[in-house]
């Protein structure tokens, strides 16, 4: 917490804040990803803990360091309006790593400095707040009629129509500054179903980066496959990541698995 301090203090809120986010990135990519457990020690006394490390824990670290900061300087509207611009930037972080729930806490926080700073509703950084939290409010990605005013429509289609080994990331013409987006950072694991990752509307941000082969639409930093939950191609029902076939046995099965839940059109 005291280096936390001191760098935003030498740096000023708003680098400080940039420059420990991108410290902790770095770090997150150069830990193995096969590590089991990462630690942080709390403390040195009888009382101390360690925990699993995590970049979302450390996001959540650097927030409660700004809320300090703000609550000693309240009288302060430069330190204020730095401090909410700097919450937006961890929420964004937050954002980053799916983690809706912290990104969505972080903007609130940043949207109630503003409102405190004297800021209306139509203020453009109170407008610009509340759209990231809109965006973080993940809605379910689910089937509807193909005439619906609802539908999804790709921005990049054609370029995944080439099925030439092409990647595009999943962004929304129909709804602009929106995308196709993981609704969490891991998959869950169902007795029943198997191991999923349900998908969501997100801000373009996180819009999942996809290849298109003429059936599956796969993620390409895993290979998963985008599938209809539990094979039931009917309206309303969810849109899924599964995982991705391994041989080309694996791929002819995975045609015709769940009524071909796996094959898609664009």
């Amino acid at each position: 917490k005291e280096f936390l301090t001191k760098r935003l203090s030498i740096l000023r809120v708003q680098d400080g804040t940039r420059r420990h986010i991108a410290d902790i990135e770095r770090l997150h990519r150069l830990m193995p990803g096969n590590t089991p457990i990462r630690t942080v020690q709390l403390g040195s006394n009888s009382d101390s803990k360690s925990i699993r490390f995590s970049p979302t824990y450390c996001f959540n670290f650097i927030a409660d360091a700004l809320l300090d900061i703000n609550i000693k300087n309240s009288s302060s509207d430069s330190l204020c309006k730095s401090v909410y611009q700097a919450l937006i930037q961890v929420g964004r972080a937050f954002q980053k790593h799916s983690s809706w729930i912290d990104a969505i806490d972080c903007f609130f926080k940043a949207l109630k400095i503003c409102k405190t700073s004297g800021f209306d509703g139509n203020h453009v950084d109170t407008l610009h707040i509340l759209k990231l939290i809109e965006c973080s409010t993940l809605k379910r990605v689910v089937l509807v009629p193909k005439m619906s005013p609802n539908q999804l429509i790709l921005k990049n289609a054609h370029i995944l129509r080439d099925q030439n080994g092409k990647e595009a990331l999943l962004e929304l013409s129909s709804h602009p500054g929106y995308s196709i987006s993981p609704m969490y950072s891991s998959f869950s694991n169902s007795h029943y179903y198997g191991s999923f990752l349900e998908i969501g509307l997100g801000p373009e941000e996180n819009a999942i980066l996809a290849s298109y082969d003429g059936t599956f639409i796969t993620r390409v930093n895993d290979g998963a496959n985008f599938n209809i939950a539990v094979g039931s191609i009917t309206e309303d029902s969810a849109l899924t990541l599964k995982s991705g076939p391994r041989t080309p046995r694996e791929r002819e099965k995975h045609k015709t698995m769940m009524g071909g839940s796996r094959c898609f059109n664009i």
